[in-house]
């Protein structure tokens, strides 16, 4: 089986988007673990601060979706040949 990239130019601006998009959700989830390890119990979180971790948890969830479409799309650009034997 022989590996073709259909679009060289799509499959590099994926692989870029995908690995910013990593970077990104590496950094929302420090930010939460951080917030999380700040609190050393329920009672020491308000309601506020509850809402601003639910709202990092999905931001992190929005973006690793995205990452997920994005690997797709750029996985569709190479092509596989079968190669038959003679």
């Amino acid at each position: 089986m022989k590996k073709t990239v259909k679009d060289v130019e799509k499959l590099d601006k994926g692989l870029i988007e995908a690995s910013l998009q990593s970077t990104n959700i590496s950094k929302v989830a420090k930010v939460l673990t951080d917030k999380l390890n700040d609190a050393q119990s329920p009672e020491d979180m308000t309601l506020s601060e509850f809402e601003e971790l639910y709202a990092l948890a999905d931001m992190i969830r929005v973006y690793a979706v995205d990452q997920c479409s994005t690997i797709e799309n750029s996985e569709m650009l190479i092509g596989f040949e079968v190669k038959q034997h003679e």
